[in-house]
């Protein structure tokens, strides 16, 4: 880091950069031709977005629940993506949204519930997950630190969640078998993610290293 690679040996001496692996890593892949998603600061209402975009933090008060989205939405091809389990999991949801759907700035409940209709949603309180406030897929709790997975074939249009590299669900996106969802070709798709806690989440789209 800091390092002029024009070979002018203009060089920046580092400052608070960590290139340990992890949702601390400042060194990311993020380039104008290896370009990645990142959470959507243009169409934030509500809390805050750090760390170039990969830390969401809603400020919620436990009443309030906020949405922070992607930039890129699901295409044809395959993507995948990760969300580090919050310390307190009993507001948080992972997931997908549609895309016309704006964010309310102070939400009754997270995705896969009401608010935001046909969501897809990852209870971290619980583990299950939840579309149109049913639950679809029931799994065991995650802890904190664990690392929620999001796999998604754009030719199936199937989501596969995964727990520190387990899918629950018996899921296999390669056999394209027990995922948690198929979602809709009438509707164009975002990752998201919902909280209603003073704290961190952490996301990451392919710019640092995957965990699982």
């Amino acid at each position: 880091l800091g390092k002029d690679s024009s070979g002018n040996a203009n060089n920046w001496t580092p400052n608070n950069c960590s290139v340990t692996a992890g949702v601390g890593n400042d060194s990311l892949t993020d380039t104008p031709t290896n370009n990645h998603c990142v959470l959507n600061a243009a169409n934030l209402l509500s809390g805050t977005l750090a760390n170039g975009g990969l830390d969401f933090n809603s400020g919620g008060g436990a009443t309030n629940f906020r949405l922070a989205r992607g930039t890129c939405a699901l295409g044809s091809e395959k993507s995948y993506w990760e969300v580090t389990a919050p310390t307190t999991g009993t507001y948080a949801f992972f997931g997908v949204m549609r895309s016309e759907q704006n964010p309310l700035s102070n939400g009754t409940a997270g995705l896969g519930e009401t608010d935001y209709a046909d969501s897809v949603g990852y209870r971290c309180s619980d583990g299950d997950v939840k579309i149109n406030g049913s639950v679809a897929v029931a799994a065991a709790t995650p802890s904190a630190g664990n690392v929620i997975g999001f796999a998604y074939d754009g030719t199936t249009r199937k989501l596969f969640v995964s727990v520190n590299g387990t899918y629950i669900n018996s899921g296999d996106p390669v056999a394209g078998t027990g995922q948690v969802a198929t979602l809709s070709a009438s509707y164009t798709w975002l990752p998201a993610v919902t909280d209603a806690t003073t704290q961190v989440i952490s996301v990451n789209f392919g710019q640092r290293s995957f965990n699982t």
